[in-house]
């Protein structure tokens, strides 16, 4: 809520901005949970937003969300085991009426998607849409005795957990609390994985030899075809282009006028004001994203990143 807080201390009203936010969220492989999670996410931020902010717009009570299907028990191994993966994660959140979805392809645990496996992913949403009529309905879970107990559950540990981060002064100042509660679950997932005390099939349960594991060998195949592109190959090529287009930028920008923007918008981060207009001048002016990461840095005194930095572990190598 920090965010709002910060607008309202700003002069705007309430109503005038929460109708245009929105959520990313992902859908993970608990079903009833995850369906659970998003009925409870928009009960909560009605429930906040009327009760603590006073926001009296019928929209800006709607809690919109773009999901993405889960990313990390997406395997190496039987990686076409991802589609049926992705499948279930996908009905989940339509289940729990997410607005928009985003379906991870079944290569992504072995390279960038291709065209075909991300036709793969576009094709299941429209499967789920056109085919089995589960998005014409609102809230098709609602009234089951254990996803509405489940609902009740999230909720309140939600509103629990945004009643700690307001005691501890808002999300800014709570931040190392969160990324220490994000990273203490990767580890959990993780460690349960390793253990198997979480079955991940090909993985720690029902896992086969590379000589037996006929994906695998599929995929392989698939990728020695001329005329397919069975697994993503990265041009190094484009490192080089990269790098020579920042050196062009760098070398023809001029320099008195960024060193200019830069210091305004170095003083503008520290003070705290709107730093948008100083942001918009600097990038004009030819500041990469590098040197913003540096200015950031600087403001917050925070070595190397911002407040904005939390990057727990990846679950699976």
């Amino acid at each position: 809520m920090a965010g709002s807080d910060i607008l309202i201390e700003r002069g705007l009203e309430i109503d005038e901005f929460l109708h245009r936010i929105t959520w990313f969220v992902n859908s993970s492989p608990d079903f009833f949970e995850e369906a659970a999670k998003f009925r409870a996410m928009r009960k909560v931020w009605a429930r906040i937003f009327k009760e603590r902010y006073n926001a009296r717009n019928e929209s800006s009570l709607l809690c919109r969300m773009h999901c993405q299907t889960y990313a990390p028990t997406l395997t190496r191994e039987q990686p076409f085991n991802n589609i049926v993966r992705s499948t279930i994660y996908s009905m989940a959140a339509v289940m729990g009426g997410v607005q928009s979805l985003s379906v991870n392809s079944f290569d992504e645990a072995l390279s960038i998607p291709t065209e075909f496996s991300a036709l793969i992913s576009v094709r299941t949403q429209q499967i789920i849409d056109l085919e089995t009529n589960i998005s014409k309905v609102i809230d098709p879970l609602g009234g089951s005795y254990y996803v509405e107990a489940l609902t009740e559950e999230l909720e309140k540990k939600a509103i629990s957990i945004i009643d700690t981060i307001q005691s501890k002064g808002g999300a800014f100042k709570a931040w190392d609390w969160m990324c220490g509660r994000v990273q203490k679950a990767a580890e959990t997932a993780q460690r349960d994985i390793d253990s198997g005390a979480y079955p991940l099939v090909g993985i720690n349960i029902h896992k086969l030899s590379k000589k037996d594991d006929l994906q695998a060998n599929a995929m392989r195949i698939l990728d020695k075809d001329p005329n397919f592109e069975g697994l993503y190959k990265y041009d190094t090529s484009i490192v080089d282009r990269q790098i020579e287009r920042l050196n062009k930028v760098r070398n023809e920008r001029d320099k008195g006028k960024l060193k200019e923007t830069m210091d305004e918008l170095l003083a503008t981060m520290k003070t705290g004001d709107n730093m948008i207009p100083s942001l918009i001048e600097a990038v004009k002016s030819g500041m990469t994203q590098a040197e913003f990461a540096g200015l950031r840095a600087i403001a917050y005194n925070q070595p190397g990143g911002g407040p904005y930095v939390c990057a727990p572990p990846r679950l699976l190598a």
